[in-house]
């Protein structure tokens, strides 16, 4: 439950009196410091001293006598591991005795951090189990935000504050939390499908360009807010499939061409990316003022290479055969673990995650692509800096990244040839996948 600012003077001068009203109302039942207040009340922590046991409580008094009637009946009807439990109430002053979430609630959490992605699926599937039930009744929440979701160590989360809770037929809904329950204020089910995807997308935050999955499940979240706000139809089911894309297994559905996606939860140290040590940051600038000299210095290297080839027949070199008006050039083939390895970088296929050392010598890994792909780093836009390539066996998609900065692209290209990735590199220094 959110604190109302503008009347936190007022609660401070009542905060004294609920205390002395349940006082009288209990002897076994203590309060102590406030948690939150709303419109319909105030919330404190409590213990309640049964035998030699103490246990936390939370205890909401209401603004008037009767203002938590209908949270009382409400939580009554909807009993559900993940709807706030009611212990007792309405004592004397009207006030409920509440479980105590010792977490907090999302709110609280989401002020210091976002939550992981499995993590968000196991709150999210909780928490629809509890809103399955209370539509079955015919019944919505009517105010689900971070603020109304408990947090406890042990039993999952729990929906908080049912004093809005009432019949979905339809009726205009003038209370709840406007920036969760968007345009549609009415009583009716997708309301709270709405609040709910709303306040999932805030628990996830805005994913890093390179966190694939993270993004195409904030994609579908947002696309269901959407659908809500135009007044489409739209189901819970229909959440429940993006909670399950939110797991381990992508769906095949999510799997886009065009994209990198679909590889595990992995989070980047900083942007992708620094570039790997095998350059300096120098020899990476966007200028061909230095090119020339060693396209010079690498032919002659490589002629010396090429006479020695010929008197020692090692099969690393071939003869590049030439495209229609192309006229013949040498060029070296290296498997492309070798082009990582000049490069201080290391890839992995069981996770589709590059990890590279900066110029201090730290390592930083990247999701870059899913499990089984192959990955070579090389110049393949002939502008003088190596970049990151990946293979997609499944598809037989090459990615070819354009730079190592927040901004870099990866263009995909079908390929033809086998499953194993070499690197071609000719005289001038430009580089081209090569299948067997």
């Amino acid at each position: 439950m959110s604190t109302n600012s503008d009347g936190l003077d007022s609660m401070k001068r009542q905060r004294s009196e609920p205390a002395a009203q349940l006082a009288d109302d209990t002897s076994s039942l203590q309060l102590s410091r406030l948690l939150g207040s709303g419109r319909h009340g105030m919330v404190f922590l409590g213990v309640r001293l049964v035998a030699d046991s103490r246990t936390s409580v939370a205890v909401k008094v209401p603004s008037r006598p009767d203002g938590l009637d209908n949270e009382r009946r409400a939580l009554l009807r909807f009993r559900h591991p993940h709807v706030i439990s009611l212990l007792d109430g309405p004592l004397s002053n009207g006030a409920l005795v509440l479980e105590f979430c010792d977490r907090g609630t999302l709110a609280d959490r989401l002020g210091e951090e976002t939550v992981p992605v499995g993590e968000l699926a196991s709150l999210l599937t909780d928490l629809i189990s509890a809103l399955q039930t209370i539509h079955e009744h015919g019944w919505i929440h009517g105010d689900i935000s971070p603020s109304n979701i408990g947090l406890r160590s042990s039993g999952g989360p729990a929906l908080l504050d049912f004093a809005t809770a009432r019949p979905s037929d339809g009726s205009a809904v003038e209370e709840g939390t406007a920036e969760f329950a968007g345009p549609l204020r009415q009583a009716d089910p997708r309301l709270d499908l709405r609040s709910l995807s709303a306040t999932a997308l805030r628990a996830l935050g805005q994913p890093d360009r390179w966190d694939h999955r993270k993004r195409q499940v904030h994609q579908r979240l947002t696309d269901l807010v959407a659908r809500c706000d135009a007044d489409e139809s739209v189901t819970l089911s229909e959440l429940s499939r993006v909670v399950d894309s939110m797991r381990d297994t992508i769906p095949a559905d999510l799997v886009r061409c065009d994209l990198l996606g679909g590889g595990p939860d992995v989070t980047p140290t900083r942007a992708f990316g620094p570039r790997p040590t095998g350059r300096t940051p120098e020899a990476h600038v966007a200028s061909h003022r230095g090119v020339i000299p060693r396209i010079l210095v690498g032919a002659i290297i490589m002629l010396v290479v090429a006479a020695a080839i010929e008197i020692r027949g090692l099969p690393t070199f071939r003869s590049h055969e030439p495209l229609a008006g192309e006229t013949a050039s040498l060029v070296i083939e290296q498997p492309a673990a070798e082009t990582l390895t000049v490069a201080s970088a290391i890839w992995n296929a069981d996770a589709g995650v590059v990890a590279v050392l900066d110029a201090s010598g730290r390592q930083a890994h990247f999701a870059a692509g899913r499990a089984g792909d192959l990955a070579a780093i090389a110049d393949w836009s002939c502008d003088g800096e190596s970049t990151l390539g990946v293979f997609r066996p499944s598809t037989n998609v090459w990615f070819e990244f354009d730079s190592w900065d927040e901004h870099a692209q990866a263009s995909p290209t079908p390929l033809d040839g086998g499953s194993t990735l070499w690197v071609s590199t000719d005289e001038s220094g430009c580089s081209v996948p090569v299948l067997r």
